[in-house]
């Protein structure tokens, strides 16, 4: 990889490292607070639930981000000696999808 490619995917990583650290903390919230037996009601509940989605929003924001740097490689998509680049690259947009449909689904046991 030449300087240009190794600097703008080694930021991708840096970034995605702290997406790792905040969907960690809000998947225990989910399990702790939203599938497990420990149900709490009233407005603890609904603090509960507006730190997952804020968490969630985060990272979401932050994967974006960090995946503008993937998107900034020239030739991504068509050199092929950067198909591992262009795998995270595809990965990490099925990720984000996933971080965002989660939000959703824990905005939607809010208010139903």
């Amino acid at each position: 990889m030449d300087n240009q490619i190794s600097e703008h995917f080694y930021s991708f990583l840096d970034k995605t490292k702290y997406v790792l650290y905040i969907t960690c903390t809000a998947y225990f919230l989910i399990l702790l607070f939203i599938i497990s037996p420990f149900k709490f009601t009233g407005f603890f509940d609904y603090i509960i639930k507006f730190i997952i989605i804020t968490l969630l929003s985060f990272a979401l924001l932050r994967n974006y981000n960090s995946l503008k740097h993937l998107y900034k490689i020239p030739g991504i998509f068509n050199n092929p000696n950067l198909s591992k680049i262009k795998t995270y690259f595809i990965l990490n947009i099925f990720y984000t999808l996933l971080i965002g449909l989660l939000a959703i689904y824990v905005l939607y046991i809010i208010f139903f």
